[in-house]
């Protein structure tokens, strides 16, 4: 494990620490402002206010020591990731244009005073602040969040798609002739698989909630709760508090859980006529006089209608899958009473359940692949666009420095002025090569596109080329040309990424009324599209012809172009390496035509 790993696994666990604290902070503030609540309705003795005076200017010296940590992180940061760094910065900044920790402490003179209304008005400032300071903390996180909810979505569908074919399975071998009883324990164990599959989605719909809004929901719900008296402060306790914020964390899902229970009781209640009365299912199919909108079951099938759209995609994943045990459940007793023909019906309905089920999971990712997108077009359109600036200003630095080296004026500098000030311009550009690798490692990670990280290497691969003729001191024609050229490729993939970003936002905008395209297409939508791909590479092979076009200009005879290239060795190398970005283009070309990206 080398130091970088180290310093990265450090600062990840920095981060986590910072969104604790801040968590905590949040419920400390909260803690007081319901205390304070309280005493503006109670008798409430000098001892126990000065407590909770003291409680709270502890929470500001701590969000004090909280800025100090920030700053220092982002020091550290600066250098080997100074995206991260700028963030530690920001929310640092935030909180000063809040101004939590003066809102803290004037809180906390405002209960030693026993002005309760202000008090209470500024916790809420803070635990506001506070909230917004933690989302940005957790925002750089989300990326890797986002990917393993992806991974675990998959392996549900796995499951339940694998549940689904040994329900049909069984199905089949009941219709077969297999005997009921036999049957009757294979659908036992397909009960217990969907039971494990329920709980395992539960638990996810319990965590669905980003960090950053539990962390909000939490606050609120103790605001409220605790105004109601549901709970009393310990006051002078702190560690305490921060106990049961943690094991609040439980109840959250729990009280998911206790939601969920009434609505999956009136849906299987609006669910018993539809499948109590196997008889009157199979005698109206003639005339079917019953299925008019105005019966019960037809209301009772709107209102669980209702009732499913107000929830989200995994609870509905869930009540599915519960709605697929019940009707294995019913299927079960079916065989066990000798009924195959009506068992055979409940088991086509588990199975229909389950295709919804699964339906459900695919449009939760789906939806997770869109965010991941989103987020992963704008780090990199935010990358692209700071290294664009930066080399801007590289190149009018090395042309200035071209221009008074080659000047007549007596003042122009040396030729070791010279060499000191390109090794500066080569400093800066290593900066600028250390995000395009940043940039290169997002595209690869992400892996649904060819055409960009190949644009994003070649350019990297010019800038260590410029890098290292500027710290030789070489400003010339060439160093020059290089540079033209990476900050064309840079503006060209900067208007690319704003053309995509404004294709997938119209699309975005569009009305939905192409849900009817298969789920599964849209869950693996690549990072872009083959055109945009085709568009980039295209752009690719011009540059190449241009590089090449600039090489040729550089010989002193065009009608013998082989042998001075031979004699040349710098524009030897050059061919050289346009050579290989030919044979990379390639087969790109061929990655993207046959799909091997997707």
């Amino acid at each position: 494990m080398n130091g970088r790993t180290l310093l990265e696994m450090f600062h990840f666990s920095l981060l986590t620490f910072l969104a604790r604290a801040l968590d905590l902070a949040i419920g400390v503030s909260v803690f007081g402002l319901s205390s304070a609540l309280l005493a503006q309705t109670a008798p409430t003795d000098s001892a126990s206010v000065k407590e909770l005076a003291g409680q709270q200017n502890n929470t500001a010296e701590r969000y004090g020591r909280l800025e100090a940590l920030l700053l220092r992180s982002a020091q550290l940061e600066a250098v080997e990731n100074p995206s991260r760094a700028a963030l530690l910065q920001q929310a640092v900044q935030l909180g000063k244009q809040a101004q939590l920790a003066e809102l803290m402490v004037k809180a906390a003179s405002n209960l030693e005073s026993k002005q309760y209304t202000e008090a209470i008005e500024r916790q809420k400032a803070t635990a506001e602040g506070l909230a917004r300071v933690l989302a940005l903390l957790q925002s750089e996180n989300r990326e890797q969040r986002i990917r393993e909810q992806r991974d675990e979505i998959r392996r549900w569908i796995e499951e339940t798609d694998r549940l689904l074919r040994l329900q049909s399975s069984l199905r089949g071998r009941t219709e077969g002739g297999q005997d009921e009883q036999a049957a009757a324990a294979d659908q036992g164990k397909l009960i217990d698989k969907a039971s494990e599959i329920s709980s395992q989605l539960q638990g996810d719909s319990a965590d669905e909630k980003s960090a950053d809004e539990k962390s909000t929901d939490q606050s609120s719900e103790k605001t409220s709760s605790e105004q109601n008296g549901n709970s009393t402060p310990d006051s002078g306790q702190p560690t305490d508090q921060e106990t049961n914020r943690e094991d609040s964390e439980p109840k959250d899902g729990a009280a998911q859980e206790a939601n969920q229970i009434p609505s999956k009781e009136n849906e299987s209640g609006s669910e018993k006529p539809q499948g109590k009365p196997d008889s009157q299912q199979d005698k109206p199919q003639d005339g079917q006089p019953s299925a008019s909108g105005n019966s019960p079951e037809s209301q009772d099938e709107s209102n669980q209608e209702s009732q499913e759209q107000s929830q989200d995609p995994t609870q509905r994943a869930k009540q599915r899958v519960n709605d697929a045990k019940e009707r294995m459940q019913e299927a079960e007793e079916a065989l066990k009473n000798a009924q195959r023909a009506g068992a055979i019906e409940k088991q086509r309905a588990a199975e229909e359940e389950l295709r919804a089920a699964i339906e459900e999971l695919e449009e939760i990712l789906r939806q997770l692949r869109e965010e991941e997108i989103e987020r992963s077009l704008a780090s990199l359109d935010s990358r692209l666009r700071r290294m664009l600036e930066m080399q801007t200003k590289v190149l009018e630095e090395t042309k200035r420095l071209q221009e008074i080296s080659g000047s007549s004026d007596a003042q122009q500098p040396t030729a070791r002025q010279v060499t000191i000030r390109a090794s500066n311009l080569a400093l800066d550009e290593r900066k600028i090569l250390a995000e395009g690798e940043r940039a290169y490692l997002l595209l690869r990670e992400e892996g649904s596109s060819a055409a960009f990280p190949e644009a994003i290497e070649q350019v990297n691969t010019d800038i260590d080329h410029v890098a290292k003729r500027l710290s030789d001191g070489d400003i010339g024609p060439l160093t020059l040309v290089i540079e033209e050229e990476i900050v064309t490729a840079l503006e060209e993939m900067v208007s690319a990424l704003a053309q995509i970003q404004k294709e997938k936002q119209d699309k975005k905008n569009q009305p939905q009324g192409g849900q009817g395209q298969p789920q599964g297409e849209q869950g693996d939508q690549p990072l872009v599209d083959k055109l945009a791909e085709l568009r980039l590479v295209r752009t690719l092979q011009a540059r190449i012809n241009n590089r090449t076009q600039a090489l040729a200009k550089m010989l002193a005879d065009p009608q013998d172009p082989i042998g001075q290239v031979i004699a040349n060795t710098e524009i030897s190398g050059e061919l050289q390496g346009l050579a290989n970005r030919q044979s990379n283009l390639q087969q790109v070309t061929r990655d993207i035509v046959a799909g091997r990206t997707e």
